[in-house]
């Protein structure tokens, strides 16, 4: 019995010792698991980053495209109203 019982308290201090190993990791497979996430939600603001970029960039070739029309036209307006002065 007294083998069974030193067994026991072994057995015990093993289970603690491993219960105890647990929870002084558990904190670092969380802030694993954090950093995780944070890449992962990095990569998405990279990825809208790149197209809210392209956006702005299409918006400023039609702006330019529609300013450069408008400009041509004033251009050919006043043409036409020093021709008919």
């Amino acid at each position: 019995m007294l083998v069974s019982n030193a067994e026991d308290t072994t057995h015990g201090r093993l289970a603690a010792s491993a219960t105890c190993s647990d929870r002084r990791r558990r904190p670092a497979r969380q802030a694993g698991g954090k950093i995780d996430e944070v890449r992962k939600l990095a990569g998405t603001i990279r990825g809208h980053a790149t197209k809210i970029e392209q956006q702005s960039d299409d918006v400023r070739t039609a702006l330019t495209r529609l300013l450069t029309q408008a400009q041509s036209a004033l251009s050919v307006a006043a043409e036409v109203a020093d021709d008919a002065a």
